[in-house]
């Protein structure tokens, strides 16, 4: 059984591609030209917009599905598409393995956190949000609702308070003008996020598919400084750049790597993809980042979100990585 991430769905005259933003379990998927998949789809995970797109070298026919489910994956066809449609086709190609794949059944541990990290897990579309508030450089309160998407996989809490109404809230370190889809009406940086309580599950420990000490070291560090501000040239522990962030978790672990992105991305040590494993830097000229498990990564992103965690797939579709690298050595 592989996994793999699907992005988008595509059917061509030489490969059926299979792509969302999600991940699947898939058996042995294969055909001839013109018969339907052979073996479907199981154990979609997420719920994500995708599209079908047919392409025979003449037209493309582009179709959006806005839930996927055991509905649309039929006996080993694609099926029940908004417009009722069924389309099958040559089958023989998966397009993007999903993040660490070749590692997924390694030996791991549960490792403790000295910290609490909030998840967002109200579902909202394809999406898990929560509510939020932030004090603005003038002493008001902005309200967050859920439309604004605050979708981060973590915050690092910095305290709990109960406010005087009863609500239950996780005080999360920013330095921030733009979380999710919201931004701050007078483009000040909120230097705290309130997460309300009930909107979040909470992680005081994180499951890690290594035993690896070095690199379960270098994913605590960068856990460590998430809500820290981003400034060009900074190497902490206030604020960082992209690879000043890097260096920081590398150098708690006592791993030495170049400063700048462009050295850290021409590293001789290059994986792929699905080969890496918690600590593994993920990088393009001009940016890195940590990976740390299931998907997830840690950046100093830019000037206006600071210090962020992402999903490495969602990131990918929109701006993409071209460098994964085993710096560890191991």
């Amino acid at each position: 059984m592989r996994r793999f991430i699907l992005t988008a769905v595509a059917v061509a005259a030489s490969a059926f591609i299979l792509q969302t933003n999600t991940y699947a379990d898939v058996i042995d998927i294969s055909g001839a030209p013109g018969e339907a998949v052979s073996e479907s789809v199981l154990d979609v995970m997420d719920n994500r917009p995708t599209q079908i797109v047919e392409n025979d070298n003449a037209n493309i026919v582009k179709e959006n599905i806005l839930e996927i489910g055991s509905d649309i994956f039929s006996n080993g066809t694609i099926s029940n598409s908004p417009e009722g449609n069924s389309y099958v086709g040559p089958t023989s190609d998966i397009s993007q393995t999903a993040p660490g794949s070749m590692h997924s059944n390694d030996m791991g541990t549960e490792v403790s956190l000295p910290f609490k990290l909030a998840l967002p897990n109200v579902s909202n579309g394809s999406f898990k949000v929560a509510e939020g508030s932030v004090q603005l450089s003038d002493g008001s309160w902005d309200v967050i609702g859920r439309d604004k998407i605050l979708r981060g996989p973590y915050y690092r809490v910095l305290r709990e308070v109960t406010d005087n109404n009863g609500v239950e809230w996780y005080v999360c370190d920013i330095s921030a003008s733009s979380i999710g889809a919201y931004k701050t009406a007078d483009g000040s940086k909120a230097e705290e996020l309130w997460l309300k309580k009930s909107d979040c599950a909470e992680l005081s420990s994180i499951y890690l598919n290594t035993t690896n000490q070095t690199r379960i070291d270098i994913v605590i560090a960068a856990l460590s400084q998430l809500g820290k501000g981003y400034t060009l040239g900074g190497s902490g522990e206030d604020s960082y750049d992209c690879s000043g962030l890097v260096n920081y978790a590398y150098k708690q672990a006592g791993v030495n790597i170049p400063r700048q992105s462009s050295a850290i991305c021409a590293m001789s040590e290059q994986i792929t993809v699905d080969q890496l494993r918690p600590g593994d830097i993920l990088g393009r000229p001009g940016h890195v980042g940590i990976y740390i498990t299931d998907g997830i990564f840690v950046h100093a992103s830019e000037n206006s979100t600071g210090v962020v965690s992402e999903y490495l797939n969602n990131y990918n579709n929109a701006i993409g990585f071209t460098n994964y690298i085993n710096a560890v050595g191991d």
